[in-house]
């Protein structure tokens, strides 16, 4: 299947913005505000549009759902792992509570919360599990749209969750309605020719309504307007698609973003434990200077993160790949 150029340069902005975010937990401006209010749902609206880019070649969909297990699910233990043998090490270094730390991030490996940002990995799958349902039981658009509408009200409208399984199959109800509506976007995106008065009308669109919906936050379930995030999540998504897909027009080329886009399963499962690092040696650096604002430390420890992932990438991509679900190396 031939990859998508833009859509790599889209999933490696959405990475970078996962990890700005995650350096300046505990920020809140418009910036901020404005692209949270996309940068989860972007990646699952492109799972829905690549499914469709698969399905649209080769004329029938895949059920394997191994398949799924094996690129989701393996990938999932493998960097839970990773992140809980990394941030063990970090916590001797600063002798901070390291049994306890140990004890609640490998409960929340096996309770299916996730260990940093692998919850998505969960997320995803289930998510493909019931699109893949919904398409085999219906195989019609409407239906398959009006049942992931009715899945996303479900935790709105039953609110009580009972235990972290729940809120993960909650999360996933949401997740489902980008998915779905990825994957019944892509012939009208890829086929039809874009112009710059629609790019920028969804870039206005979407920072309008992320001020209108204020802060929110997928992973941690916290969503105040759940219409006003849908429809956010939704502009934001469009307007880096279809940003990209014009910009490929012109024959442009984006080397970093194309291979964080293209290794965003590498850098989705390890950033954290990067960022936990680098953050611990940049107070200890700037401790009493005022290169500490959080600008110039978000933006810093964004970069440092993404170069130090070129190595992580290059180990797992050469050596370790087994342990992602890849069968053989990857050639850059």
């Amino acid at each position: 299947m031939n990859r998508l150029k833009y859509i790599d340069w889209v999933k490696g902005t959405g990475m970078l913005f996962v990890i700005y975010g995650h350096v300046i937990t505990g920020i809140s401006n418009d910036f901020q505000i404005w692209f949270y209010s996309f940068h989860v749902p972007i990646f699952f609206f492109i799972s829905g549009y690549l499914l469709f880019h698969s399905y649209n070649k080769k004329k029938e969909m895949d059920y394997d759902i191994k398949k799924n297990a094996k690129t989701l699910l393996l990938p999932y233990v493998t960097f839970s792992i990773f992140n809980i043998i990394v941030q063990t090490i970090r916590n001797v270094i600063i002798d901070n509570d390291v049994i306890l730390k140990f004890k609640n991030q490998t409960k929340r490996m096996f309770v299916l919360q996730g260990v940093t940002a692998t919850w998505f990995l969960i997320s995803l799958f289930i998510v493909i599990v019931m699109f893949k349902f919904l398409f085999k039981t219906f195989k019609d658009k409407k239906h398959i749209i009006i049942t992931a509408v009715i899945l996303a009200s479900i935790p709105f409208l039953f609110t009580k969750t009972y235990g972290e399984p729940s809120k993960m199959l909650y999360k996933s109800f949401i997740a489902l309605f980008y998915f779905t509506v990825g994957f019944f976007s892509y012939k009208h995106v890829e086929r039809k020719s874009i112009s710059w008065w629609l790019i920028v009308l969804l870039f206005g669109l979407s920072i309008v309504y992320s001020r209108l919906l204020g802060s929110t936050n997928l992973q941690e379930y916290i969503i105040k307007e759940p219409v006003l995030y849908f429809i956010s999540g939704l502009l934001g998504s469009f307007a880096f698609l279809t940003l990209f897909k014009k910009m490929e027009t012109y024959n442009l080329k984006f080397k970093p973003l194309t291979y964080i886009g293209k290794n965003s399963l590498i850098y989705l499962g390890t950033h954290m434990s990067v960022i936990a690092f680098l953050e611990m040696a940049y107070t200890k650096a700037f401790i009493n200077k005022y290169i500490l604002d959080w600008k110039i430390k978000g933006i810093a420890i964004t970069i440092a993160t993404s170069i130090i992932g070129v190595l992580i990438v290059n180990v797992f991509n050469n050596y370790l790949y087994i342990l992602i679900g890849k069968k053989r190396p990857i050639k850059e």
